[in-house]
């Protein structure tokens, strides 16, 4: 009979969650199977339930709750925005919120956890240079789209390297799960800038690690730091199109030619501007939540008036659940932050992943309802007691 360990299987479980976008890509590569996300999402549940058939009664309660009122804000808002405007986020919901939940109650064990979502994405990235990558660049008006996901399922094991350079002696791994991190770092950076052309995740990804810096600086140094990122950060976003020139024009010197940096260049010329059109979008974002400050207007509202998004989590949010909304979030988020300091390093350091993975992607672009991550970050978030 084979045994498995369940904490283990656990990780496995979560790092294929995590790296969903990656692990159905590969699948289809081999088997074209349709609605490959869901078919997965059904076999981490099933298996889920098998490796924990005992659970704690209070562990269930904390993804119940949480579960039970998001599906009662979308039948309401349903009712109020139209189902027609609702229905893709629940049926989303129904899929990958549940299965977040589930996942979110089992105990994982991080080192495991980063071990797999390495192995995922080495995997990932020798099926994409050997079959994915050409048929990709000359996929004509399918590019934009799949590029967008192939960019945003990078960047996991980037936040993966940069907390493990931060926190080196939490990260007991054999050498050649260092190598394979850092050649998996290297080679995704070129796929987002060189093939992709994305910008959000390399902001996203250069956030990410001041945050990572931040949490290892104390007292006044760390005073000093924030002022001097600050400082830095103010004068980016001043000479911003500069700064671009100056880099793309460097490379180029040297016959390198970093796409993401010569999309910005041709935006700037554009109408559309360096935010490639989302400007537009923010400002009609902004005049709709100011009809609604205090309560919003309900899930499905933007996509009533013929959007799809406000790609931006804080607007969306304000949308949806007006001031109300974003101040319960707080509330959560400062209760979140307080249950993890209470945890030992290599737990503090998943959740530092999952929230990585799960919120800093929003900040730019996506939405909540449709990005998988982000309810495993929320449903760990009322699960953080099943750590202590």
């Amino acid at each position: 009979m084979i045994s498995i360990n369940k904490d283990n299987g656990n990780s496995l479980i979560a790092s294929m969650f995590l790296c969903e976008t990656m692990l159905c890509s590969m699948i289809v590569q081999i088997v074209p199977i349709p609605n490959i996300s869901v078919w997965l999402m059904m076999f981490l549940t099933v298996v889920s339930f098998v490796l924990n058939k005992r659970l704690l009664k209070m562990s269930i309660v904390h993804a119940f709750i949480p579960w039970t009122i998001i599906i009662g804000l979308l039948c309401v808002s349903g009712l109020s925005n139209g189902f027609d405007n609702v229905s893709k986020y629940m049926i989303y919901f129904c899929v990958f919120g549940t299965t977040a939940a589930i996942i979110s109650i089992n105990t994982i064990n991080p080192i495991s956890l980063y071990k797999y979502v390495i192995i995922i994405q080495t995997l990932y990235l020798i099926i994409y240079f050997a079959r994915i990558r050409r048929p990709f660049l000359n996929s004509g008006n399918a590019y934009y789209a799949d590029s967008m996901g192939i960019a945003y399922a990078m960047v996991t094991e980037i936040y993966l390297a940069i907390i493990a350079y931060f926190n080196r002696c939490v990260f007991p791994f054999r050498r050649r799960y260092h190598f394979l991190m850092i050649i998996d770092t290297i080679l995704s950076i070129f796929v987002i800038l060189i093939d992709c052309r994305s910008r959000g995740p390399i902001i996203a990804v250069v956030i990410a690690a001041i945050m990572v810096y931040m949490t290892q600086t104390k007292g006044i140094k760390k005073i000093v730091s924030v002022i001097i990122v600050g400082v830095a950060i103010m004068y980016c976003a001043y000479h911003f199109i500069d700064i671009v020139q100056f880099v793309y024009g460097f490379f180029k010197n040297y016959n390198i030619e970093i796409a993401a940096l010569k999309k910005i260049i041709f935006l700037n010329q554009t109408d559309l501007g360096v935010l490639n059109g989302r400007k537009t979008i923010y400002y009609i974002a902004i005049e709709n939540i100011l009809k609604s400050p205090i309560i919003g207007h309900g899930i499905g509202y933007f996509e009533s008036l013929g959007f799809n998004y406000p790609h931006n989590i804080i607007l969306e949010l304000l949308l949806d659940f007006g001031v109300l909304g974003i101040m319960i979030m707080i509330f959560i988020i400062i209760k979140f932050i307080q249950d993890v300091g209470k945890l030992d390093s290599q737990k503090r350091c998943l959740f530092m992943l999952v929230f990585f993975v799960g919120e800093m992607i929003l900040n730019f672009s996506s939405t909540i309802w449709l990005y998988p991550p982000f309810w495993l970050l929320l449903f760990m978030v009322f699960s953080t007691k099943n750590y202590e």
